[in-house]
């Protein structure tokens, strides 16, 4: 659950983005939101763009260099922010998740971004659809235990949330 006050943070990507857009609307659909507001730390400029539109929601931008077609910021000057700021919780959109493997993405320096996400939350929450659990990825964004909590939908296969849940991580299927 997004209450007022919080500061939520979102990485890059097509989950992500999802989730902007369901809390935008959330915020503006809800009258608490009105005077307290979320703040939303994001390297996305696409996901930047579209919750700066919202009165409720106040976004800070982490800064560094566009990434071409994934529109995420990435280099040094994005990962300078990270340690001088305090992050509820963590929506954290991966390319391929497995127990032993860990949390992936293709890019290493969104990799490095969305792992300094993840150290300066109180809570990580993985998003990640079935087919991410047969995917691969190049570089590594944290251990899958590193997640309090992975949000997955029905069409994973039964081994993969068995395996997550016997490591210790909460696994919620949507829909």
């Amino acid at each position: 659950d997004i209450h007022p006050g919080d500061v939520i943070a979102l990485n890059g990507g097509t989950t992500t983005t999802e989730i902007a857009q369901e809390l935008g609307r959330k915020c503006a659909a809800d009258p608490s939101f009105t005077s307290g507001g979320v703040t939303v730390v994001t390297n996305a400029v696409n996901i930047a763009y579209e919750l700066s539109v919202r009165d409720q929601v106040r976004v800070v931008v982490t800064g560094g260099v566009a990434r071409s077609r994934s529109y995420e910021l990435i280099g040094p000057l994005t990962e300078l922010i990270l340690p001088a700021i305090d992050v509820h919780t963590f929506f954290l959109g991966l390319d391929a998740i497995d127990v032993e493997r860990g949390v992936l993405t293709q890019n290493e320096g969104e990799a490095a971004v969305s792992a300094a996400l993840a150290r300066t939350a109180q809570r990580v929450i993985g998003v990640a659809d079935h087919t991410k659990f047969e995917a691969s990825g190049f570089a590594r964004i944290c251990a899958a235990t590193d997640l309090d909590l992975l949000i997955t939908d029905s069409g994973v296969a039964p081994e993969h949330v068995e395996a997550l849940r016997a490591a210790g991580v909460e696994v919620q299927i949507a829909g």
